[in-house]
C-alpha cells in the first residue's frame, strides 16, 4: 500500500488483482490474500490490524470483512479530525455550532445580530 492511498482506494486495487487471480485458479482463500495484504500495509495501519487481529480469527475471517474493517477505521479518524478541526476554526473566528448551525457571534452585540453562516449536514 502507497502512503498516500487510502483504505478504499488500496482495497479496490487488491480486488482487481484477487478477481483476475480467481479467474485464472480454480481456489484463492481470502486468508492467504488477508496475511499479504497484512504484510504490504503502511505503520499507520499497526494498531488497527492489532485490533483485528485481537478481535478475530484471522484464519476465518473474509477479506470483503477486513478491508471493511480498515475502511471503518479510516472513517472514524477522518470524522475525528473533521469534528477538531471544525472546533478549532469555530473557536478562531468567534463561531458558534448549535442544531448543526455555525453561527457567528458578533463580539458584543448580544444575541441581537448573530448570523447564521453554514448549515452543517448529519
Amino acid at each position: 500500500m502507497k502512503e498516500i492511498e487510502t483504505a478504499e482506494q488500496y482495497a479496490n486495487r487488491i480486488m482487481a488483482v484477487v478477481n483476475n487471480i480467481r479467474l485464472l485458479e480454480e481456489e484463492f482463500k481470502d486468508n492467504k490474500v488477508i496475511e499479504n495484504v497484512i504484510i504490504t500495509l503502511p505503520e499507520r495501519y499497526e494498531s488497527k490490524i492489532s485490533l483485528l487481529k485481537g478481535l478475530r480469527d484471522l484464519s476465518i475471517i473474509s477479506l470483503s470483512e477486513s478491508i471493511n474493517f480498515l475502511y471503518a477505521q479510516e472513517q472514524r479518524k477522518a470524522s475525528r479530525q473533521w469534528e477538531t478541526q471544525k472546533k478549532k476554526h469555530c473557536q478562531m473566528f468567534n463561531v458558534e455550532v448549535v442544531n448543526n448551525l455555525a453561527i457567528w457571534k458578533r463580539p458584543g452585540s448580544g444575541d441581537s445580530l448573530n448570523v447564521v453562516l453554514y448549515q452543517f449536514s448529519g
